[in-house]
């Protein structure tokens, strides 16, 4: 994705021209063209459609992608640090190197995603399905999981996991908690 690219995106969005932003997406994922480092930083875009994009590198920082479809998406060092991607489809989605403290995915599609070792202090993930998902080594400061599916989860090496809130989460014999879980918190 040219620079161009993505100043014409960034304004249909800003512009509310969301039907025309939806069509250029469209062409660039027709083209096969990334759209890494692409700049949607405070953007509103509800529903959008980027499902398998590459947004490696992207600054996505406080914007409202709500309800957006990311499947399969590659999310590799983008800065989520604040966005909104609450109710949005994330499933097999890979986060690596991805800065996403204080990021809203509460009731998201997390499942198969791979979120190992990423930030996620401060996040919201009430209600989200994280089944069969990754969040090997993830750091997890107050971070809201209350109500979420972890069933078949990874959550090994989690850091900072007793500051966060784990009420009402479904888990099952498949879900690996942090080494010492037993010791402080009995599974859910």
């Amino acid at each position: 994705m040219s620079d161009d690219d993505g100043a014409a995106l960034r304004a249909l969005i800003a512009g509310g021209h969301i039907a025309q932003a939806t069509e250029l997406i469209q062409t660039l994922a027709s083209e096969r063209l990334p759209l890494q480092r692409i700049n949607l930083y405070r953007v509103t875009w509800l529903s959008a459609p980027l499902r398998g994009a590459d947004l490696k590198g992207a600054n996505l920082r406080s914007a409202d992608l709500s309800g957006a479809d990311l499947s399969g998406a590659s999310l590799r060092k983008a800065r989520l640090d604040g966005a909104n991607l609450s109710g949005a489809d994330l499933s097999g989605a890979i986060f690596s190197g991805a800065a996403a403290s204080g990021v809203n995915l509460s009731g998201a599609n997390l499942q198969s995603a791979r979120l190992q070792g990423i930030d996620l202090d401060r996040s919201d993930l009430s209600g989200a399905d994280l089944r069969d998902a990754s969040l090997r080594q993830c750091r997890l400061r107050r971070a809201d999981f209350r109500g979420a599916d972890l069933r078949g989860a990874n959550l090994t090496g989690a850091l900072h996991w007793r500051e966060a809130r784990w009420e009402g989460v479904q888990s099952d014999n498949q879900t690996r908690w942090p080494s010492d879980w037993a010791q402080k918190r009995d599974p859910v």
